[in-house]
């Protein structure tokens, strides 16, 4: 397995334009906007990342979240598809675009735990 010689170092709340292909079942797919969820030490640790999907269509579910006004990118979080990726593979084409204010992701999070709840 060959790593990217340009590390993109991505950092939990950051969203990024990344390609999610190859992809299986009802994955989003394509080159889209995504948050990074994990922490950055799982990154620095792994070279991975979580990420959640951005989809630019709205629809009314419980996990779906609007990001917040005053960001270029707009859309929901898809925080039903989480997914660990490996950033730096040159077929990703990561690019940084902007970080979402840390009170959103913290609600991102709070809805993801819940979503992982051991019962």
């Amino acid at each position: 397995m060959q790593k990217s010689a340009h590390l993109v170092p991505m950092r939990q709340g950051g969203i990024y334009w990344i390609q999610l292909n190859p992809v299986a079942g009802h994955e989003q797919s394509g080159k889209r906007p995504v948050l990074v969820v994990s922490a950055n030490d799982f990154y620095r640790v792994t070279h991975m990342v979580k990420v959640m999907a951005i989809s630019s269509k709205e629809r009314v579910f419980p996990l779906r979240v609007d990001l917040p006004q005053g960001l270029s990118t707009v859309g929901q979080v898809l925080v039903d598809q989480e997914r660990s990726i490996d950033p730096n593979a040159p077929e990703r084409e990561a690019e940084f675009i902007e970080m979402v204010p840390k009170p959103f992701l913290m609600k991102i999070a709070k809805l993801n735990d819940a979503t992982h709840e051991v019962r």
